[in-house]
């Protein structure tokens, strides 16, 4: 019997030739310790056979799976009371943010500032880009340093940046720089936070979770006007600063009060074998690495090198979920225009402010009940069809656009699904990702950078306000993108299947190992 094996050793071929693992144990085996040959690959990805997970039951339940114990469950409570509250605590802020320039700009900023009318496009654009680009640096960063290290800095020079919008900005170009830098450190920001649930959560429990956390962004928009209205409201004046400066101040304190605090104290990763801490002791780690594991008795492939980073670029998660997370999010522009629309069509400022909101209602509660049937049906497809079914509904409703008042109310009302759409895509690549953390990070990272290069131009052309309140090319043009869209899901399911089935093969290769040598 060999006494030690060195990762070289542990390459598992289909064949059978140069299998060493008859010292298969437990933390010992990664996933890059196997190889599995080209034809095998193939044979696993067209094969009919369906992988075991497809096989599981799924019997009801409202918050946790009811094949977890108590024990697993007491600890699941105190992952969402530390994880999931600071992760939405962090978006919700995020999600004011996105109303600050919106609402200063109407509030007095463009006249103090003597800003030309294109700034705000200028503004919201340069944010944008600056944040799709440097979305892939912060789950990089988590995959080497604890998240209460890399976090809390986010969340103070965000915050720093966001006091210096509203008390350091004089003209046009100030304000142009906070904004990058703001763009730049949300855009870390995103993809850190779904990495940080991916790392904590199973696969039983991670969509719903997920979709709280996107559902918090959308009750940041929701309330979003009514807490800057209201700041206005009392501070406008107050030490000298207008009102639309006070925004952006009261928002930098929001986020350092709970969020950074809470950021300095958050637990590490459960995969990085960390030593017991305030919150979670040994055998609760033990637990959370447990009901993480893809496959039982191997754990995660955590070397970082180039090599590694060539490997996610040949991964077929990486191009498939870009893809599929694009296709969901290019349609999304048509209901975000639904305040120009009630302008045009005559509706008073009161109106145009508070109508709208139905849609952010309708993103919260579908986001919320979809994210909890993924994980009670463990069948994310399904799912994703329904919403893209119902999203379809209201985006032909307003391609047609000649229809009664109320009928174009609810095709904008059901706009709110891809909110559903958006948190579902989220967590299945979350989930196709779990071997290995530099895959998961580059993978989540890059989604909104691979989005935004369509996403951008097209926007601009398809959705100008001299457009509304039809905008004919642009619902058109999204109906289609939604319908491709849909039929990629089936893409998806094609390799979600394959990804299981070799996770059937690891499991079959180190743990019938394990038992015969027992």
């Amino acid at each position: 019997m060999v006494e030690k094996i060195q990762k070289e050793q542990i390459r598992v071929e289909v064949d059978g030739i140069n299998e060493h693992s008859s010292n298969f144990t437990e933390e010992k085996v990664v996933f890059n310790d196997f190889y599995i040959s080209r034809e095998k690959r193939w044979n696993l990805f067209w094969t009919s056979k369906s992988p075991k997970s497809s096989k599981i039951d799924a019997p009801f339940y409202l918050w946790n799976p009811k094949e977890l114990s108590k024990e697993e469950k007491k600890v699941y409570v105190k992952v969402d009371c530390i994880i999931l509250t600071y992760v939405c605590l962090s978006f919700f802020v995020r999600y004011l943010d996105y109303a600050n320039v919106s609402n200063a700009w109407v509030l007095g900023m463009p006249e103090e500032l003597n800003l030309a009318p294109n700034a705000l496009v200028i503004l919201n654009k340069v944010f944008y880009v600056l944040y799709a680009i440097f979305g892939v640096l912060g789950p990089i960063a988590l995959t080497r340093f604890e998240p209460k290290l890399v976090l809390p800095i986010i969340e103070i020079s965000w915050a720093i940046f966001c006091l210096l919008c509203g008390v350091a900005s004089h003209n046009f170009k100030s304000l142009l720089v906070f904004r990058c830098f703001q763009g730049a450190l949300e855009g870390c920001c995103f993809p850190c936070i779904h990495y940080i649930l991916g790392s904590f959560y199973p696969h039983s429990l991670l969509s719903s979770r997920t979709a709280i956390f996107i559902a918090s962004g959308a009750a940041g928009t929701m309330f979003g006007g009514y807490i800057q209205s209201g700041v206005y409201a009392t501070l406008n004046g107050r030490y000298g600063l207008a009102g639309w400066r006070w925004i952006f101040i009261v928002d930098a304190i929001i986020t350092v009060v709970p969020v950074a605090i809470i950021g300095f104290i958050l637990p590490d990763f459960p995969n990085n074998y960390p030593k017991k801490n305030f919150f979670f002791n040994k055998r609760e780690y033990e637990i959370l690495r447990k009901n993480l594991a893809v496959v039982k008795n191997v754990r995660e492939n955590k070397e970082f090198s180039w090599k590694q980073i060539k490997n996610v670029f040949a991964s077929w998660q990486f191009w498939v979920f870009n893809a599929g997370y694009t296709l969901n999010h290019l349609p999304s522009d048509a209901g975000s225009y639904w305040g120009v629309v009630l302008e045009k069509l005559d509706y008073n400022v009161y109106q145009r402010n508070n109508i709208p909101t139905i849609q952010s209602a309708v993103n919260i509660v579908v986001t919320v009940l979809t994210g909890w049937f993924c994980d009670v049906r463990k069948k994310k497809w399904e799912v994703n069809l329904f919403v893209s079914v119902a999203w379809l509904v209201g985006l032909i409703i307003l391609t047609i656009y000649d229809v009664p008042r109320s009928a174009l109310f609810v095709g904008y009302s059901l706009q709110g699904f891809s909110g559903a759409a958006s948190s579902i895509m989220v967590s299945w690549t979350n989930e196709m990702c779990r071997e290995n953390p530099i895959l998961r990070s580059i993978t989540l990272g890059s989604l909104n950078l691979i989005m935004i290069i369509p996403s951008t131009p097209l926007g601009i052309f398809l959705f100008t306000t001299a457009k509304a309140p039809r905008y004919r090319a642009g619902m058109l043009y999204s109906l289609i993108v939604l319908i491709v869209s849909t039929l990629f899901t089936f893409v998806i399911i094609l390799f979600d299947r394959y990804q299981n089935r070799i996770r059937d093969f690891y499991n079959e290769k180190v743990n019938s190992e394990n038992q015969s040598n027992e």
